[in-house]
Parts: C-alpha cells; sequence; structure tokens
C-alpha cells in the first residue's frame, strides 16, 4: 500500500501546507506510520520525518506574526 507521502513527497506536502497558510487557511498535520513501518518499530522515525517536512517549511512569523518570530526551524 502506498502512502500520500509516497505519492507525492514529504517536501511537496510541506510546500502545500505553506502555501495554504500563507493564502489565510488552517492546516492541520495528519501523520502517522504504515501499519508495516509500526511492525518493524519505525514509528518515531517516520512520523519525525513527516513532522520536519512540515516544519523545515514553516516559519511562525509568516503566519503568527504575534508570536514574535519564533519559527520552526
Amino acid at each position: 500500500m502506498q502512502s500520500i507521502t509516497e505519492a507525492f513527497g514529504l517536501q511537496f506536502i510541506g510546500k502545500k501546507a505553506a502555501y495554504a497558510l500563507s493564502q489565510g487557511l488552517g492546516v492541520i498535520a495528519c501523520i502517522g506510520e504504515l501499519l508495516e513501518e509500526r511492525e518493524g518499530g519505525k514509528t518515531f522515525d517516520v512520523c519525525f520525518q513527516q513532522m520536519k517536512a512540515f516544519a523545515g517549511k514553516l516559519i511562525a512569523c509568516d503566519f503568527y506574526p504575534k508570536l514574535d518570530c519564533l519559527g520552526f526551524l
């Protein structure tokens, strides 16, 4: 079974989230591993890479200036 991250790539999904936020939309980052990855003990690694793809494209001050430009990098 192919996940959406495999189909589109993590960086592409991160760019889409950043674009949606820049247009004033809210984004919920839904992450998770495949059953095979969970059974293989790769849950943390898979989820970390997925969150890293989002965080690498987002800077807090770009979307929430009141956060004093803390950033997610």
